[in-house]
């Protein structure tokens, strides 16, 4: 999920199908889970295409998921295990080692690992609901704020941020993890409002 679709383009399941190597059951099905997510609208009569989404709406998911992540980091603060702190660590520096890389591929391997980082923070929370409520949330961002249009200093502050969610996690102080991840979402909030900004101007 990383924006390879541009919003509007028609998603033919015979065409994805050659393109993924799979059947047109498996495509059929993911197609209505994107669906789900808000992410494919299902036109009668014409088929699937990615959908288009407004600026202010793009802009409210993120104070949803700030709501909703934040209230996440919070309860992962009081549960969260050794284990799942050294996960976290790994994958910060991962993340770290990513952003020196010169790799074509650079993007996209942060945008996974970031995935993974926010997951593993859903999963540490104790609440099982939550990774289920926010999944579609995650993604619309994630597919319109990847890191294709972070600035050097948004990337920094992006890491800066997980690495100090990782240190109120050891502490184990819910309204330091909160606060952080809140500060976290806004920012990539505003990357992308300058970013499509920008764009508008070309």
């Amino acid at each position: 999920m990383h924006g390879y679709y541009p919003p509007g383009k028609a998603l033919r399941e015979i065409e994805l199908s050659t393109e993924l190597s799979f059947s047109r059951t498996p495509v059929r099905e993911a197609l209505r889970r994107l669906a789900s997510q808000g992410l494919v609208d299902f036109v009668p009569n014409k088929g699937a295409k990615v959908a288009t989404w407004r600026q202010a709406d793009l802009l409210q998911i993120f104070i949803l998921r700030a709501n909703l992540e934040g209230y996440a980091a919070r309860r992962a603060a009081v549960e969260i295990t050794d284990e799942s702190i050294g996960t976290l660590t790994a994958i910060s520096r991962a993340m770290e080692a990513a952003a020196m890389s010169k790799s074509d591929s650079r993007a996209d391997v942060l945008s996974d690992l970031n995935d993974t980082f926010h997951h593993a923070i859903m999963s540490s929370s104790g609440d099982g609901r939550i990774a289920g409520v926010t999944e579609g949330i995650q993604q619309v961002g994630l597919v319109w704020l990847t890191f294709h249009r972070y600035t050097a200093e948004q990337l920094e502050r992006s890491l800066h941020h997980h690495r100090e969610l990782i240190h109120a996690f050891q502490q184990h102080d819910p309204d330091w993890a909160e606060s952080v991840m809140r500060c976290h979402i806004f920012a990539a909030r505003s990357a992308l409002s300058e970013s499509l900004l920008l764009a508008s101007r070309y």
